[in-house]
């Protein structure tokens, strides 16, 4: 008995100059219509960008592409479970789907052809398809560390178990003349937010660099007025090294106690599901009284 399914996939390209047609694969998109599985992982890191091209902007890349992130979860979230925003029906291409994102034209990062082909396990597949035609290509350091889209890939998968992924949307808090951007927040009066943040990293410094960096704005973030809660979800270091676990201790120490966290919780990925559950109706009753003002 033949179970495989057949499926469509289109990778993301970095195109920095049009005319010399040069290109760097950094993201895939994958899509089966009769089991309604759709995902797409995109590439966050941009050292591969920049060391190929070396007046590439990394900090713009970074920042549009967390953003296209964002946006194909939302969609997922919707094709995967179904919702009636598609009108009970779903495209029988993938373009269909990454168009209402990333509409064909001619920037710098567009998909390339459509893919298909038949499996028995999609998600093995994908997980396969990106390793192969992305990954592989990233220098040893980058494939031994997570970015922050990672560790939000873990916990996004527990809130959207809990139906409440798609109550989360992205928002700007004023403070100090100074707008800190979130990709995943709800309010009720003031605003809650959530904000993943890898400590997989590979030496101890960059741990203590990113530490100080989130520390600058959780000072800036106590006097907002705007701000509730800020919810930090820690991607914790996998290697066991005790320089970099020790540097992972001082960086949740920093971020999590003193005067300039009031506003902060600290989550880390173990915690995953019990905080799922625990800030669900939570997220529920807030965006609900909101609702009704």
């Amino acid at each position: 008995m033949n179970t495989k399914t057949p499926f469509q996939f289109a990778v993301l390209r970095y195109i920095h100059d049009s005319f010399t047609g040069e290109f760097l694969n950094v993201g895939v998109a994958f899509y089966c219509q009769d089991t309604a599985f759709f995902k797409v992982r995109l590439l966050q890191k941009y050292s591969r960008i920049t060391n190929a091209f070396p007046l590439a902007d990394g900090e713009f890349y970074r920042r549009y592409i967390s953003s296209l992130q964002t946006k194909f979860d939302k969609m997922a979230e919707k094709v995967n479970s179904k919702q009636a925003t598609f009108e009970s029906w779903l495209p029988d291409r993938i373009e269909e789907l990454l168009n209402q994102i990333l509409p064909p034209d001619d920037s710098s990062i567009q998909f390339g052809e459509v893919q298909g082909g038949m499996t028995d396990d999609l998600e093995e597949t994908f997980e396969d398809v990106y390793r192969r035609l992305v990954e592989t290509h990233l220098p040893n350091e980058e494939n031994e560390s997570r970015s922050d889209i990672d560790v939000w890939s873990i916990f996004s998968k527990t809130l959207r178990e809990q139906n409440v992924i798609r109550y989360l949307r992205p928002t700007v808090i004023h403070a100090d003349s100074q707008d800190i951007e979130f990709e995943h927040a709800w309010r009720n009066g003031r605003w809650k937010a959530l904000q993943p943040l890898s400590f997989d990293l590979i030496h101890p410094g960059s741990i203590n660099k990113k530490a100080w960096q989130y520390f600058g704005m959780d000072v800036i973030l106590q006097k907002s007025k705007e701000l509730n809660i800020l919810y930090y979800l820690l991607g914790k270091p996998r290697r066991e090294d005790s320089a970099v676990l020790k540097a992972y201790a001082k960086a949740k120490d920093l971020l999590g106690t003193g005067e300039h966290a009031k506003k902060i919780r600290l989550i880390e990925e173990h915690e995953a599901e019990d905080f799922a559950r625990d800030v669900a109706p939570k997220i529920e009753a807030d965006t609900s009284h909101e609702k009704k003002k």
